[in-house]
This record gives structure tokens, C-alpha cells and sequence, in this order.
């Protein structure tokens, strides 16, 4: 959503969106086994699925992350529509 009221361009918004989540899932998946296990801490799917919830229980801390990055999303989306010309 947040792409989309920036930037204003479906097919854009759409390629930028699938390789962010291609990318975030690697990350996950494939940072630690490449070195870079940095790189896994920027991923969603570790906050989601990282503390095995089926298992162990929802992780209160992981889901406030996601919950706060999308507030934050969903607020410059907000804001970056609400500066837009709709009108052009």
C-alpha cells in the first residue's frame, strides 16, 4: 500500500512488491547458511514464523515488530496520498 500511494504505478508497485517478498523469504531462508545471519533479523517471515508459534505460543515481542512496522508503513502511505494530485 505504501508503494502504491508514493509512487502511483501498478506495475511498478507490483515488481518492487514480488521481489521484496522473493528476497525476504531468501533472507529467512538462506542468510545463516551464506554468512550473513544479519540479514535474517530484516525479514518478516522471521518475525512471523522465526518462534514456531505452533509450538511454543505466540511471541508477544515479534508480533509487536510487525505490528509496528506496518503502523509505520501505513502511515506514510497516508501521508504520501494524501499529498498527491488525484486530480491530474
Amino acid at each position: 500500500m505504501m508503494l502504491g500511494a508514493v509512487t502511483g504505478r501498478r506495475g511498478r508497485v507490483l515488481g518492487v512488491s514480488a521481489a521484496l517478498a522473493i528476497l525476504a523469504y531468501a533472507a529467512n531462508t538462506f542468510a545463516v547458511q551464506l554468512g550473513a545471519g544479519w540479514a535474517r533479523a530484516l525479514s518478516p517471515f522471521r518475525y512471523y514464523i522465526g518462534g514456531e508459534p505452533l509450538k511454543n505460543g505466540i511471541q508477544w515481542a515479534d508480533a509487536g515488530v510487525l505490528a509496528g512496522t506496518t503502523g509505520i508503513l501505513i502511515a506514510v502511505a497516508a501521508a504520501s496520498f494524501t499529498r498527491r494530485d488525484l486530480a491530474t
